[in-house]
């Protein structure tokens, strides 16, 4: 059976496909579903994936729209836990969530269960150790009737319609999956006034690309991905695992000058914060005595604690704001220490850099 029968549509009608709880109208969910395997053929493996699925459509602006399906045959007990039981997160603040279906069936297409038995929202949980204080919810659900020999079948979608920086939106895939993967696909839908920058990792296959109404459609698809073993403390670059990336086509100086407007006015050292620096730099001898006494105190005395609420995730807190309350993130502790700087007569910038 070739991929172009079990995934055609999206290559067929030149276009991302519209996912709804209805469906999607470019994959046969039946089709998927016969690509079930004997567990006997696969006896390390508790379960594969027989479909990974991602659909992404961007907007001009940066507003993204990103829908996933997994279809998984479930082979032994040891992965029932694993599928019984699954959460999706999102960001409140500029996010929503949208689960599309979850189902448990047979390889047949007979349904076990339609729906979570149990479905809850709450706020994401927050770390003991360098806590991050976010508008991030999870749903988790609940599934009846996983057992050995079913699939659990699902598909949710999560809309960014606030980007927190205009034109910029990112988006990763990993073809390689922890498991065997029958069939792959993802599909990137973009304005065609639109150059994203697209990276593509140890791929084997190229994408069909397409133009329609004023877009242009990606569609990586391939099938029959097997399981990669990750070496341990294996270096950089990988070139196993296959995947791709694709950003908006913002440049440094972009970031540069959008970051300069969230942290302007905010370099004002109050009353009580120059009373402090006096304390902090009261036994340096030199310049850079001083300078080294304020870093150690900022450093140190200042505890790690984000609040990424809202824009809180990009733009600093006031320095003031910091001293009072003993805590901060990298770019608070950042700012608290350019600002001192500035009362020395010492100029200092803020450094952006990629985590990644």
């Amino acid at each position: 059976m070739g991929i172009w029968l079990v995934l055609g549509g999206a290559a067929l009608h030149a276009q991302s496909p519209v996912i709804t709880a209805a469906g999607d109208p470019s994959i046969k969910s039946d089709t998927i579903y016969r690509l079930a395997v004997d567990s006997a053929e696969q006896p390390d493996d508790p379960f594969i994936f027989l479909l990974d699925d991602g659909v992404v459509r961007v907007e001009a602006d940066g507003r993204i729209t990103r829908t996933y399906r997994q279809v998984v045959q479930i082979l032994n007990q040891d992965a029932v836990e694993d599928w019984a039981e699954q959460s999706f997160s999102y960001d409140a603040s500029r996010e929503s969530l949208r689960v599309n279906w979850v189902r448990v069936v047979k390889p047949d297409g007979t349904v076990i269960s339609d729906g979570p038995s149990h479905q809850q929202e709450s706020l994401a949980p927050v770390a003991l150790t360098a806590p991050v204080y976010s508008n991030s919810k999870v749903v988790r659900i609940t599934l009846a009737g996983v057992a050995p020999g079913t699939i659990v079948d699902y598909s949710y979608t999560v809309e960014r319609f606030q980007p927190p920086m205009p034109g910029d939106f990112y988006s990763s895939w990993s073809v390689h999956n922890s498991r065997r993967t029958r069939r792959s696909r993802l599909v990137l839908d973009i304005p065609k006034s639109l150059a994203p920058r697209v990276q593509e990792r140890n791929l084997h296959f190229r994408p069909t690309v397409t133009e329609v109404g004023g877009r242009k459609v990606y569609a990586w698809i391939t099938q029959e991905v097997p399981r990669v073993e990750r070496e341990p403390y294996a270096g950089e670059p990988d070139t196993v695992y296959a995947g791709i990336e694709a950003a908006g086509a913002v440049t440094w100086s972009d970031i540069a000058h959008w970051y300069a407007g969230l942290a302007k006015d905010r370099s004002t050292v109050t009353p009580a914060l120059a009373t402090k620096l006096g304390q902090v730099v009261a036994g340096a001898t030199t310049l850079g005595d001083s300078i080294k006494a304020v870093h150690r105190w900022v450093a140190q005395d200042i505890r790690y604690v984000s609040l990424s609420l809202g824009l809180g995730g990009y733009q600093p807190r006031p320095p003031a704001e910091v001293f009072e309350t003993s805590y901060g993130d990298c770019k608070d502790k950042a700012t608290l220490f350019i600002a001192l700087l500035g009362r020395l007569g010492v100029t200092a910038y803020p450094v952006l850099l990629s985590s990644s």
